[in-house]
This record gives structure tokens, C-alpha cells and sequence, in this order.
């Protein structure tokens, strides 16, 4: 299975969660696992997806990117081999 870990975060809004895994769900990724938290008013997500079916991975994060700039809000993917190899260092 190929997964991809995506990192939200931001002021707080309604929607986020929404306009995140619909991107996903329309590109064929399935979500795998997801933790969100707000602190004092900021969002913060982390998801685990799998892209194992998603026929460009460019495209997904081309749309995460254009919601990113459209709500003022970091958003981060990285395929897990990636991820991990940055947070093995």
C-alpha cells in the first residue's frame, strides 16, 4: 500500500475538514487515519491516506496547494517513505 501523510494547519474555519477529504476522495484516495485538534483558535490536522488507486499524486497536491492559497492555510504532503525518512534523521 502506498500512503501519503498530509499536515493542515491554520486559523480555525468551517470546512477544512471537508475540503480536505473531498480533494482526496475525488482523486481515489481513502483516508486512512486522521487527528485534528484546535488551540487557541488553530487548526491543526494530520492524516494518513492511501494512494495506492490515485492516478497523479501532482494533481492532488496541485488542488491541496490552490485550497491552501484560497483559505490561508499550510497544507504539507509527503509520501510516507519520505516522511519518514525526514523524521529519521
Amino acid at each position: 500500500m502506498k500512503k501519503v501523510i498530509i499536515v493542515v494547519y491554520g486559523k480555525d474555519k468551517s470546512g477544512i475538514i471537508y475540503n480536505i477529504t473531498k480533494i482526496l476522495y475525488e482523486n481515489a484516495m481513502n483516508v486512512l487515519d486522521i487527528k485534528q485538534t484546535i488551540v487557541g483558535g488553530y487548526f491543526n490536522m494530520m492524516t494518513v491516506a492511501d494512494c495506492s488507486k490515485t492516478k497523479a499524486l501532482s494533481k492532488v497536491k496541485s488542488e491541496l496547494d490552490k485550497y491552501s492559497k484560497k483559505s490561508n492555510l499550510s497544507i504539507n504532503m509527503h509520501l510516507e517513505e519520505a516522511f519518514d525518512t525526514m523524521h529519521n534523521v
